[in-house]
């Protein structure tokens, strides 16, 4: 009787321990949030042809360089291309587009917006361009800042061109282009193209954010007097 009481613990044993439900195997993978020491962020927009181009890319200076999953630009999906000496870069491109002054990138639940500074109305103020005297270029909106730049491309009926780069800042809403901007450009009918640019450093919840725009506005048709 005894013994069959033995037998019959041991197999409620055995069957109590079959029941018990098996351990998870502990993963050997650890989810690594996304963070960065720095964000790279281009926007460039071309009046002319309505075109829109934006480039996003990460640096990490210590450790394993985690990328998001994804990256999109206004609500689309970001293009990603591995770049020499520099990884991976996020790329997006929209012909037409609309120009909106503010744009957004937005990646693993955050989101960063960036605005163009406003400017418009870019005119000249003087009748021509003069080789002897020069001229006055004005606009619509704030002086420019000391993070801003403005360059102005001018090209005559010859083909000749001359760069103009002005950094930093103006006084007033205007730019005056003097004779030596001017030099080695015949007088008559030229082009002239401006292109604003601005960079902003700033540092965000310890990260640092380098953001870079562009903006090349239409062709001024202008002439050029002696």
């Amino acid at each position: 009787m005894r013994t069959q009481l033995a037998i019959h613990f041991f197999m409620f044993l055995l069957l109590a321990a079959a029941c018990q439900p098996k351990a998870e195997p502990e993963s050997q993978e650890e989810k690594t949030a996304f963070t960065v020491d720095r964000t790279y962020y281009y926007v460039r927009y071309l009046e002319d042809s309505k075109e829109l181009q934006a480039e996003a890319r990460f640096q990490q200076d210590t450790g394993s360089l985690v990328l998001p999953d994804k990256l999109y630009f206004e609500g689309q999906a970001m293009q990603p291309k591995k770049l020499p000496k520099i990884g991976w870069e996020y790329r997006y491109h929209e012909r037409p587009a609309k120009f909106k002054g503010c744009y957004h990138f937005s990646y693993a639940g955050a989101s960063d917006t960036i605005c163009f500074p406003s400017y418009s109305n870019f005119a000249l103020k003087t009748p021509a361009i003069s080789l002897a005297t020069g001229g006055l270029l004005a606009w619509e909106g704030q002086p420019l800042g000391q993070a801003e730049s403005l360059v102005l491309l001018f090209e005559d009926s010859k083909g000749q061109s001359k760069t103009v780069n002005h950094v930093g800042l103006t006084r007033g809403s205007q730019f005056e282009i003097r004779p030596e901007h001017l030099e080695g450009l015949n007088a008559g009918p030229a082009s002239l193209r401006l292109v604003h640019k601005s960079t902003l450093i700033q540092k965000v919840d310890g990260q640092v954010e380098v953001i870079k725009l562009e903006y090349y506005r239409k062709v001024l048709k202008i002439e050029i007097v002696d």
